[in-house]
């Protein structure tokens, strides 16, 4: 009885964590597509594994005919008050881009200042 017990909560928690993590990513693609990526294009197909912390999504290029897939971990930090996102391991689906990333990728800026509003929400849900 413990057993079955225990495995619906597992499955209870799952379906909050899943549902905590698509709204994750819908804020994730609001926000980047309104207020940072859109002069280069738009998140699509985005997906977030909160207790991985890994994030994917799609990419599609202004210009570009075949979508960009973009992998990284994150970890949220708070810098002088400011919530901010910090991305790592990043890898796509362009050979070229990796190597880029590998060459330069610590000169490049792989830290995302938080909007008021996405950070209010993003502490809310648990990021």
């Amino acid at each position: 009885m413990n057993d079955m017990f225990e495995t619906i909560l597992n499955n209870i928690g799952g379906v909050f964590i899943q549902g905590k993590d698509r709204a994750l990513a819908e804020l994730a693609k609001y926000f980047a597509n309104r207020l940072s990526l859109s002069r280069y294009g738009e998140i699509h197909n985005i997906g977030i594994d909160s207790q991985m912390k890994e994030i994917r999504f799609e990419l599609r290029l202004k210009g570009e005919k075949e979508p960009l897939d973009v992998r990284a971990s994150y970890r949220m930090e708070r810098k002088n008050g400011k919530s901010c996102i910090l991305f790592e391991n990043i890898s796509t689906s362009r050979e070229w881009l990796n190597l880029l990333l590998a060459d330069w990728g610590d000169k490049l800026p792989s830290r995302a200042e938080l909007p008021p509003g996405a950070a209010i929400a993003a502490r809310i849900l648990g990021l």
